[in-house]
């Protein structure tokens, strides 16, 4: 008859996708005004060839912070604060800035999520509906109260409404700062400012109108400071290049299959086969641990070198000497006194050994490598993982951490002049002596 179907919350009722699945593939000969319409969230059990054969619309929630907030306030179609709710007069002169001031704290709770673990220790999503009902919290708190009841309108905020799902302890303590910061006393005198960096954002004044706000909200700047969320400005270079890298990473992941060994891989096995034989061509030799020589030692003192008194004496009793000692007796104290290796020795020994250990991991990789390429050895998961890094001129993540740098935004080719810089710091530390290891004097 060409009327429409919709489906809502598809993804309460995983056992029974199955069967919609069916259900769907069986469609035939429908009429051309029929439409089918599926709501869910993102879940595995959702059918893949529904979602193949279907045109999907998504909604996302805004990344920056004008974006929530024009969501909120001036948002196409119905914002979740209305004129009718902004403009309600029986809740006292300070309703329409405490109003704004919550649409910030809202706005700027999950905006702290686009920041990691740095926003929140756990990921926290708080939806219009937190704030629909803290509004008609307060709507009926102040509408009976001839004051502002501050303790009542944090309990009710962060401890019920938002704070309902935040179960850290930490990120509770952090959203009661954060709305202490848009709610509170401060925020009504004047000239008052939520970032003390910027004049932009602060409180509106209490005769502001709908239509003011909507144009207020309109006019701030598109890209926010992470401090209005409450963060270091630092954050803001931090967050672009964690975005950068995971474009790069999808965009590797889209040229390149992570599964199955298909034309891609057979295209691309000379460029990984010339640059793992590259590689081994040039990484250098591992470096010649260093002999332990009499210069290298420092001396020691036993129980005999030190002076020692007595608790019941109130005379120092004078240590022995060597001249107080037979010769046997003094050959073997000298002995003794020069077979401690001085720290600096030590301490090039274990990083020599190390970078051995390092340059072990890379050499047997790429060997390993090349000989799977050509067919002699079977290709192995970490092998492949290494084969999709030398294809995608990234660093494998098992040489990031045995490598000279662990950043993971180095190309392959930087990190490898790093690795041979590296190489030829330790080299050159190892042909010194011992005064200029001791002094620090690392020259050419």
């Amino acid at each position: 008859q060409g009327r429409w179907v919709f489906l809502q919350n598809c993804h309460l009722a995983a056992s029974w996708m199955p069967q919609l699945e069916e259900v769907i593939q069986s469609l035939q000969d429908t009429h051309h005004n029929f439409r089918l319409w599926l709501s869910s969230k993102p879940t595995p059990a959702f059918p893949t060839t529904v979602l193949q054969s279907s045109i999907k619309v998504s909604l996302e929630p805004p990344r920056s912070f004008k974006a929530s907030l024009q969501q909120l306030v001036a948002g196409s179609g119905t914002p979740v604060v209305g004129r009718d709710v902004f403009e309600s007069d029986d809740c006292g002169v300070s309703w329409r800035q405490l109003l704004f001031g919550l649409c910030l704290f809202h706005a700027a709770a999950n905006g702290r999520k686009v920041y990691g673990t740095r926003g929140w220790n756990i990921p926290h999503s708080f939806t219009h509906t937190d704030l629909q009902v803290t509004v008609q919290l307060l709507h009926s708190l102040l509408s009976e109260s001839p004051g502002l009841p501050w303790t009542a309108v944090h309990r009710l905020t962060s401890g019920i409404c938002y704070g309902g799902r935040v179960t850290d302890p930490w990120d509770l303590r952090c959203l009661e700062a954060l709305l202490e910061r848009f709610c509170g006393p401060e925020t009504q005198e004047e000239g008052h400012c939520y970032v003390s960096s910027s004049q932009v954002y602060g409180p509106i004044p209490p005769s502001t109108s709908y239509p003011e706000c909507c144009l207020l909200v309109e006019r701030l700047p598109p890209d926010s400071s992470p401090e209005v969320c409450g963060l270091p400005p630092s954050l803001d270079s931090e967050l672009r290049a964690s975005e950068s890298r995971e474009l790069q990473d999808m965009l590797h992941t889209l040229q390149f299959p992570a599964q199955g060994r298909s034309m891609n891989y057979r295209l691309h096995d000379e460029l990984v086969l010339e640059k793992a034989t590259n590689l081994l061509e040039r990484l250098p030799p591992s470096l010649q641990l260093p002999t332990l020589s009499p210069s290298d030692t420092v001396p020691t003192k036993d129980s005999r070198g030190a002076s020692s008194t007595p608790r019941d004496s109130p005379v120092p009793t004078p240590a022995p000497t060597l001249a107080n000692l037979s010769p046997a007796e003094q050959a073997d104290e000298g002995s003794k006194q020069r077979k401690c290796p001085s720290p600096f020795w030590l301490l090039l020994v274990q990083e020599v050994s190390q970078w051995n250990n390092r340059m072990g991991v890379v050499s047997a990789s790429l060997g390993r490598l090349a000989a799977a390429v050509k067919g002699e050895v079977p290709l192995l998961e970490e092998t492949e993982v290494i084969y999709q890094a030398l294809v995608a001129d990234t660093v494998p993540r098992v040489w990031q951490l045995k490598g000279p740098a662990r950043n993971e935004g180095l190309s392959l080719s930087r990190w490898f002049h790093l690795l041979l810089e590296c190489h030829k710091f330790l080299a050159h530390w190892a042909s010194l002596n011992t005064d200029q290891r001791a002094t620090g004097r690392l020259q050419e």
